[in-house]
């Protein structure tokens, strides 16, 4: 398959701080820690790339393959990182609610 570049994490978090007031410190941080989450989501599916969705485990004299352990690790924090994704597009809503609207029509 075509590989597709993901986007880079820089222009991800200027367009969720574009989404805030710049005083509006919680909102950063959010924006923040949602930006880290992606950083670590795309190592989890980089190494699990590396490995494999199976792992080979050895035990004694036994072999036998099992799922990779990362992938429960990637989904949870891809519940995460959807969980912050809606509370950040409430905030920005929220935020676009509360800008006052330019006026039209006048010279």
């Amino acid at each position: 398959g075509r590989r597709v570049n993901a986007i880079p994490r820089t222009k991800i978090e200027k367009y969720w701080l574009d989404q805030f007031d710049a005083n509006d410190i919680q909102a950063q941080l959010l924006v923040q820690r949602y930006s880290l989450f992606i950083k670590n989501q795309r190592s989890l599916q980089t190494e699990i790339n590396k490995q494999g969705v199976q792992i080979v485990v050895k035990n004694g004299s036994q072999t036998f393959n099992k799922p990779n352990p990362l992938l429960k690790e990637l989904r949870d924090l891809e519940k995460e990182i959807a969980k912050m994704e809606k509370e950040l597009g409430k905030r920005a809503e929220a935020t676009a609610k509360a800008k006052p609207k330019a006026r039209q029509g006048l010279v």
